[in-house]
């Protein structure tokens, strides 16, 4: 009972002296928060929001979702946001609010904090870790400093890392650690020592990597030579610990976790130098293997991480064949991932930030293929297409399980290029990729770790969804919104040009121009279309659908990217839909893709329908009636394939009546009329 006591105390202790606004800004940005009165509202990040439902009370020290009920305090806020537990959750607030740790008093014997567990050990470290920062302002670090101007590593880079100089005498560390009063039994344990006997630091005239495990815990160092020829090892690795486990550490994964969640994506590179090279170049949301491939522990972290991992490994076969094996190993666990292109005449970002600059390293690090595509490049190497029939069932055997984890759109894709790639019809690419559905890499069962998930107060409420009530006529929102005139004039534009071929399949074309209408205006609309994954009859429909669908993932944070009325962004996106898309002669199956263009006219209707949608504003998005026009469209595209089916048999017999009239009334049943 004492135990829970004091438990409870430690959490209400740091809940009162925290700042739940600080907390908030934090993980949301301050730009994010709209303030009225002594209340600031945002965007609630545990439900799918479009506008500000979430309420910070700085007068409670608390938050509160009025929409999905989720509230708490400080703490509560980051467990559910970082998916942590409470004690690290605890950790987090007393970092962001400034706050000294408390006791960890409340926990079992046998659930000693890590930090309680090797104090001595770790305190040495970082009492290490200052050391070589100030060796590296000394004299003595004078070649090391030149060594990073050279580099062009700027202070507030080594300040980052926390980059240090292990001297040439490789006693002094030593006697410096031991002047402060750790044992020899200490040093060894934390991997200092490289001889208990001559009491010397293992590395000697080295830039000094600071290596941090994935909470932030300092546990180990990894030592680079300044010059070629200074030794034979260009790294010198530290010894395995109770502290540092190697294939279980990413480099740098604690400063870029944050930044990952905010952006949706992690780049995972392989040395220290290409970390450094990506936070130069701006792109904080990055971590290294250190040179291991991905472990069990590794893929446990990226899981939980819950983003999107952005492989970027070296461009020598090497670096590519570890590429494969994460590919798989990612694949197994379920984690999304695509691949970075391989860079052109260099072998890692390093090299590229040093020859050509931030510009272009940010540039090669957006040019992503995803798996289908990464293992066709790396089939084919320096031919554009597969000939031989042996090669491309291996290649479709290889990339069927890939296939079938990426989304409808990315598969549509994907099939295009591998049409122009081996020269088949999509009919036998399809067939080909179902036969190996289940691939030749059996997909081993990825085992979590049991996470520590108590029920508690701690414990979010469920949402429910109310069941979209059917409105009559819904397609007719310019009643409502006083657009009648210009919504008819649309519409008829609509009979015009999408339903020439047979005005019969107007109502259906009608659904999909409404669904588009209310699309620019509502995130959580974007998703329902997504989820019901509806795909629009009238092609340049769907080119609009997804032009909307790009503008939304380009600015995850905002409650929508057309908010205020600036739909700036998309109308270029159409106008620009018919330019010449960039095409690179070395790589036919990167990024960039050809499509079908559209005619000036339906780039005209495009046009109109963002501009009503702009008109109607975000006020005028009906979840019920957006609900009711996806209730809607299957049964105009069966009512529309009936009435392609009739007009090509030219017939109109009984059958097809009935079968006409039962539709009809279940459309009308439905909330249409046809």
């Amino acid at each position: 009972m004492a135990e829970n006591s004091s438990v409870s105390n430690i959490f209400s202790e740091v809940s009162k002296k925290s700042d739940i606004l600080k907390v908030v800004s934090y993980f949301l940005g301050q730009n994010h928060l709209v303030r009225k009165g002594k209340i600031y509202y945002a965007i609630c990040p545990f439900h799918p929001d479009t506008n500000p439902s979430m309420q910070i009370n700085l007068q409670r020290n608390n938050f509160h979702c009025f929409v999905c009920g989720t509230m708490g305090d400080s703490i509560r806020f980051v467990e559910l946001y970082c998916k942590v537990s409470k004690w690290e959750a605890l950790k987090k607030v007393c970092e962001i609010c400034s706050l000294p740790l408390p006791e960890e008093s409340g926990r079992k014997t046998g659930e000693l904090s890590f930090e309680k567990q090797y104090a001595t050990e770790l305190n040495a470290l970082l009492d290490l870790k200052k050391f070589y920062s100030l060796s590296l302002l000394s004299s003595d670090g004078e070649a090391c400093r030149k060594y990073l101007e050279n580099r062009k590593i700027p202070k507030e880079v080594v300040e980052h890392f926390s980059l240090g100089y292990a001297p040439k005498d490789q006693k002094q560390s030593i006697h410096a650690l031991r002047k402060l009063g750790y044992e020899i039994k200490t040093l060894t344990r934390a991997g200092i020592l490289s001889d208990s006997a001559s009491f010397e630091d293992r590395y000697q005239d080295r830039l000094m990597f600071p290596i941090y495990d994935n909470y932030g815990h300092l546990v180990a160092f990894s030592g680079r030579i300044l010059e070629k020829g200074q030794d034979s090892r260009k790294y010198i690795n530290y010894p395995e610990t109770k502290l540092f486990i190697k294939n279980q550490i990413l480099y740098h994964f604690d400063q870029a976790k944050d930044s990952a969640k905010k952006h949706g994506y992690l780049y995972l590179v392989e040395g220290f130098m290409d970390v450094i090279a990506l936070v130069r170049a701006g792109v904080l949301e990055c971590a290294g293997t250190m040179g291991t491939a991905l472990s069990h522990e590794h893929l446990h972290v990226l899981k939980k991480l819950g983003v999107e991992v952005r492989l970027c490994l070296d461009s020598d076969e090497a670096g590519q064949l570890g590429e494969e094996s994460a590919c798989q190993s990612l694949l197994e666990a379920k984690i999304p991932f695509r691949i970075v292109r391989k860079f052109k005449n260099y072998k890692d970002a390093d090299e590229v930030l040093t020859n050509e600059g931030k510009e272009t390293l940010v540039k090669e690090l957006n040019r992503l293929y995803d798996p289908v595509l990464f293992f066709l490049r790396r089939t084919c190497k320096d031919r554009n297409s597969l000939s031989d029939t042996v090669e491309i069932q291996a290649y479709l055997k290889k990339v069927a399980p890939y296939f079938y984890s990426l989304d409808p759109i990315s598969q549509e894709k994907d099939i295009e290029v591998i049409k122009n790639a081996c020269t088949l019809s999509e009919e036998t690419i399809r067939k080909v990729l179902q036969n190996y559905r289940d691939g030749t890499h059996p997909q081993k069962e990825f085992k979590e770790f049991k996470e520590e998930n108590p029920k508690s107060e701690y414990e979010p409420k469920r949402r429910f969804y109310p069941k979209a009530r059917v409105t009559r006529d819904p397609v007719m929102m310019g009643d409502k919104y006083l657009l009648g005139e210009k919504m008819n004039e649309y519409f008829e534009e609509v009979k015009q040009i999408a339903s020439s071929s047979s005005q019969e399949l107007f109502p259906l074309y009608k659904n999909e121009a409404s669904i588009l209408l209310q699309l620019p205006l509502s995130r959580i609309a974007y998703q329902i279309l997504d989820e019901r994954r509806v795909d629009f009859e009238y092609p340049p429909f769907g080119v609009l659908s997804r032009l909307i669908g790009e503008e939304y993932f380009s600015e995850p944070l905002k409650k929508t990217p057309l908010e205020k009325g600036n739909y700036l962004s998309l109308e270029e996106r159409i106008q620009h839909f018919n330019d010449e898309p960039e095409v690179d002669e070395e790589d036919p199956f990167g990024v960039e893709e050809t499509h079908e263009l559209l005619e000036d006219k339906e780039i005209s209707l495009l046009l109109k329908s963002v501009a009503l949608s702009k008109e109607i504003g975000q006020e005028g998005y009906s979840k019920e009636q957006f609900e009711t026009l996806l209730t809607l469209h299957p049964l105009y595209v069966e009512y529309a394939n009936l009435v392609k089916r009739m007009n090509l048999q030219g017939t109109d017999d009984t059958a097809s009546l009935i079968e006409k009239t039962n539709l009809r009334m279940k459309i009308k049943k439905a909330g249409g009329n046809i």
